[in-house]
């Protein structure tokens, strides 16, 4: 569900995960979209704006996603470095 914020209302995903400068420079990218969006001369590239707002908020995303994983597999190697061995016979 995240990742549907992340792709149609990118700002909102920076407001939902308190990031907020990079609401406010994705809130920047993605009103232009909209107001280009809205006039008919700037209709044809009001994707470029939209698209850089999408990416950049999709990139967030994953960054964390990794870092979670990344924390989560590190977390896990070390409860079973601490674990104590027993000898083999």
């Amino acid at each position: 569900m995240i990742y549907l914020v992340a792709l149609f209302l990118s700002p909102l995903y920076f407001l939902l995960r308190g990031k907020w400068g990079g609401f406010i420079l994705n809130s920047i990218f993605y009103c232009t979209a909209l107001f280009l969006l809205i006039t008919i001369v700037g209709a044809t590239v009001a994707w470029i704006p939209w698209m850089i707002a999408m990416v950049h908020a999709v990139w967030a995303l994953r960054r964390e996603v990794a870092e979670e994983d990344a924390t989560r597999i590190a977390t896990k190697i070390a409860e079973t470095m601490q674990q104590p061995r027993t000898p083999a016979s």
